[in-house]
């Protein structure tokens, strides 16, 4: 199932429609998780805006309902940080240094 949902935020609309899907829904983790990937390809990386959406993916519980390439649970919020995309965040421990500055 997550896959079909990965292709639909692809999808004109579809992101738009996942991101207003209730805070910690599936929808909604697929949907953050396609941002976040999006913000942090960028050459100019808006560290504070990534740093707030991974905040949200973390506090919500969101990541907890993402799968891996093997179709199997993150064990933890850190796995699917540092996991590849598009199945994780594909971050390194720097980028998250960055981005979760306080």
């Amino acid at each position: 199932m997550e896959v079909e949902l990965m292709q639909y935020v692809d999808n004109p609309g579809g992101l738009v429609h996942s991101l207003s899907a209730p805070e910690g829904s599936l929808f909604w983790a697929v949907g953050i998780r396609h941002e976040i990937q999006a913000c942090t390809e960028a050459d100019d990386v808006d560290c504070e805006y990534a740093g707030h959406c991974l905040g949200l993916l973390l506090r919500s519980g969101g990541w907890r309902l993402l799968r891996d390439a093997e179709g199997a649970a993150f064990r933890s919020f850190i796995q699917l940080c540092y996991a590849p995309r598009p199945h994780g965040l594909g971050l390194s421990r720097a980028d998250l240094d960055l981005m979760l500055v306080d």
